[in-house]
């Protein structure tokens, strides 16, 4: 099996190679190919990396309301489960069709060229459950 580095470093909070997170990092977790990131103030990030022909982080998905997390859980390949610090859990799915076209671009092009929406990646997490907890979800 190949390890491969992936080019990010979280100091205090912040990465210092940014790749297109726009605050500070929370969580950074990994399944399979696939990095799922949890940002402070917007949510999590679907992404993958590709070191051929560069060595990129490319964000493909991400949640399409901002969130300040404070915890981020794999649930499966294709979903998480997330707390933020206002109380709220919440289930987030992305569709499989979008989960199988990434796994299967090997140098990731498709990704690169696609268009953005919503100010964000071209890809959007479906929610699938949200519950109010009433205190800071931390773990």
């Amino acid at each position: 099996m190949k390890t491969a580095y992936v080019p990010i470093v979280v100091v205090n909070g912040t990465v210092s190679d940014k790749q297109g997170f726009p605050t500070g990092v929370a969580t950074i977790n990994v399944i399979g190919a696939r990095i799922i990131v949890g940002d402070m103030q917007e949510s999590t990030f679907y992404c993958v990396y590709r070191s051929i022909p560069s060595r990129q982080l490319l964000i493909f998905a991400d949640d399409s309301q901002p969130r300040f997390l404070t915890c981020v859980a794999n649930v499966d390949y294709e979903t998480v489960v997330c707390g933020d610090k206002f109380g709220n859990i919440f289930i987030n799915r992305l569709d499989s069709d979008v989960s199988e076209k990434v796994d299967e671009d090997p140098t990731g092009a498709g990704i690169l060229h696609e268009r953005s929406f919503l100010m964000g990646a071209a890809h959007k997490t479906d929610l699938l459950a949200h519950y109010n907890v009433g205190s800071v979800v931390t773990s």
